[in-house]
């Protein structure tokens, strides 16, 4: 009996050591060895600042997976401009209530990711096109439930979406995603892209339940294996056939969960000009039409272009009252596209399809 509390002895003050030893070297790390910058948020800082004049800290957090994310329970005076009210719930969606993870028998859920213009750059939550959507099919069936999800994030290009879509979309259980993607993804911030970014990124980063300790951080730097650098001097943050292969994982991913997958096309400045370029779509307004028209939904093509729609009230409105800029729409803009995307949807809905 003596021989086992000396062994439980000895056992509890090697246990209380390493602890103590742990901690120890855990509170030298975090004062001796700063916690390296995330790339991407940096640079999404620099547009937020020199464009936008926003700072990075009032609204978004940095995210080791999708390089930054809005900031839980977030919100902004509503005379502030460009973006202003609500910001994000506590799950970081711009939505003014928790959303359950676990979906309510009978509801149809319609989880929408996007950049900005799906955010709502400018405009009130309830003006966006995913609110006005979920007001408009409430109306149109009022005998059923339906939740639509604003996954919305500025700056956003679709890798960082389909890392949403990975890390917590899929908890949601959609029957339905929306996507509306294509500006953030050809702009050029250095000389690796999104997916080479994150997978830098993942590699100089210990295990997912040992990434909150910065001594393990600082372990696992020093002995993890360095990317090889890249030779490249500038290139977008994703390749149209970058573009495309993120398309082509989500539609099967999606088909794996019997979830839809419905492609916006997002209109640009350049789409409602009357010159030549008006049938001009840039390269991925192009990739995102030729997916779509693929993807089967609702008896026809996965893909709703609104470039045409656009079009047509250019007609009758001046462009500055469709888009504040060369890409986000204004409430006459945003109220458009909820009407569109929800005469797509009825033979979706009518069809069952949507539960």
């Amino acid at each position: 009996m003596n021989a086992r509390r000396i062994r439980l002895a000895r056992f509890v003050v090697a246990a209380a050591a390493t602890l103590l030893a742990l901690s120890a070297g855990e509170w030298i790390a975090r004062r001796l060895d700063a916690a390296p910058p995330i790339v991407r948020p940096t640079q999404f800082s620099d547009v937020l600042s020199s464009r936008h004049r926003i700072r990075f800290e009032e609204l978004f957090v940095a995210d080791d997976d999708r390089f930054w994310k809005l900031a839980p329970s977030s919100a902004l005076p509503p005379d502030r401009l460009p973006l202003f009210g609500v910001i994000a719930n506590a799950a970081g969606l711009r939505e003014d209530h928790e959303v359950p993870r676990r979906k309510p028998a009978g509801e149809t859920r319609i989880l929408f990711l996007g950049d900005s213009t799906t955010f709502g750059y400018r405009v009130a939550l309830g003006q966006t096109f995913v609110e006005q959507t979920e007001e408009l099919l409430r109306q149109r069936h009022p005998d059923r439930a339906f939740e639509c999800i604003n996954a919305g994030v500025p700056g956003y290009t679709l890798f960082q979406g389909w890392r949403f879509l990975q890390t917590a979309g899929w908890d949601y259980a959609p029957d339905l995603v929306v996507l509306n993607f294509g500006w953030n993804d050809a702009e050029s911030w250095d000389a690796t892209g999104d997916e080479e970014t994150w997978r830098r990124r993942a590699a100089a980063l210990p295990p997912r339940g040992l990434r909150g300790l910065r001594l393990a951080r600082l372990l696992w730097r020093a002995v993890a294996p360095r990317p090889e650098p890249v030779h490249v001097t500038s290139r977008p943050r994703l390749f149209p056939y970058e573009f495309r292969t993120l398309l082509d994982r989500i539609a099967a991913a999606a088909q794996d969960r019997g979830c839809a997958v419905l492609v916006l096309v997002g209109p640009g400045r350049s789409n409602l000009a009357w010159t030549a370029t008006r049938e001009h779509r840039a390269p991925l307004q192009e990739q995102q039409s030729a997916f779509g028209r693929r993807l089967r939904f609702a008896g026809g093509e996965g893909v709703l272009d609104l470039v045409p729609v656009f079009q047509q009230l250019a007609d009758l409105h001046p462009a500055d009252d469709l888009l504040f800029d060369s890409v986000h729409p204004t409430p006459l803009g945003h109220r458009s596209i909820a009407e569109s995307v929800v005469r797509r949807l009825d033979p979706w809905l009518t069809a069952g399809d949507g539960r």
